[in-house]
């Protein structure tokens, strides 16, 4: 196994997580708050995992909150706290093309911090690669659609989110990928709860059967796109190419769009992109 394969991996289980909360934000019959998906989003799994690591982790269960590590998962957990809300946030616009693409800026942050921090590559290859990732997002997104100020959050987002995986491969090089994820999402999902815990509670109160089914799916496909993207670390993976490949996730909701949905506006475009994507993916997992 190379980095490159879990990484794909991460991908597709990216693109699961994100259509099923695409459809959970903008329901035409109901409104559900983004802090309240983002809670449920990731409360459920760590309370789904909670019996499995406290049975077969019981040795590395606490050595997150050890002093040499605890400041940097309070950093993680707080950064994937801001940048879920910022993420949520920004989609709650008419058309989310602006704000996909200034989350894929995390892809920069991440790039610049882990040239900084882990003193990854800095070659030609690799930012060629990464800009054509980026391209093609801008160029399958661009519209002619007035801008929303809303899809700023995104921006807010992508630098949150660039940070978080920065801390992210620094610690699960250090800790088991399953202790990590059970932790983090308890944190986050506390730390969401904490800021206004009086309105979740009310709000979750007023959710239907069928929404806690999507976000708990939400949920598990978030899970797994952790769990890969973490052994891509393992396996040798570079921060920046990660984070790079794992924002082409939004070509498989392209394609879900064109083959399910039956979209057909700027088809050639959309798949021109997709086909530059494909090349700067094997840019980046080539060398």
């Amino acid at each position: 196994m190379n980095w490159f394969f879990f990484c794909a991996l991460s991908v597709f289980a990216l693109a699961a997580a994100e259509l099923t909360q695409q459809y959970l934000l903008n329901k035409k019959d109901r409104e559900i708050d983004e802090r309240v998906s983002g809670f449920l989003t990731f409360f459920i799994p760590a309370c789904l995992m909670a019996p499995y690591v406290f049975i077969y982790y019981r040795t590395e269960l606490f050595l997150l909150l050890q002093p040499n590590m605890l400041p940097y998962f309070l950093g993680a957990c707080i950064a994937g706290a801001f940048g879920t809300t910022f993420y949520l946030r920004s989609f709650k616009v008419e058309s989310i093309s602006y704000s996909v693409i200034l989350v894929s800026s995390s892809a920069i942050f991440s790039t610049i911090l882990g040239i900084l921090v882990f003193h990854e590559a800095s070659n030609f290859l690799k930012f060629s690669g990464i800009f054509l990732i980026l391209l093609a997002i801008f160029l399958s997104n661009v519209k002619n659609e007035k801008f929303q100020k809303a899809s700023l959050w995104g921006l807010a987002a992508g630098f949150f989110y660039g940070t978080m995986y920065v801390f992210d491969k620094y610690l699960v090089l250090e800790v088991d990928p399953f202790v990590y994820i059970f932790w983090s999402f308890l944190f986050t999902s506390c730390f969401l709860f904490l800021r206004k815990p009086a309105y979740i509670f009310g709000k979750i109160a007023t959710l239907r059967l069928l929404d806690i089914r999507n976000i708990f799916l939400s949920g598990i496909a978030y899970l797994i796109y952790n769990l890969f993207t973490f052994l891509s670390y393992i396996y040798g993976g570079e921060v920046g190419k990660v984070d790079a490949i794992n924002n082409s996730q939004i070509f498989l909701i392209i394609l879900f769009e064109i083959a399910i949905l039956k979209q057909k506006q700027n088809v050639f475009r959309k798949l021109g992109s997709f086909l530059l994507a494909i090349i700067g993916i094997y840019i980046l997992s080539s060398y």
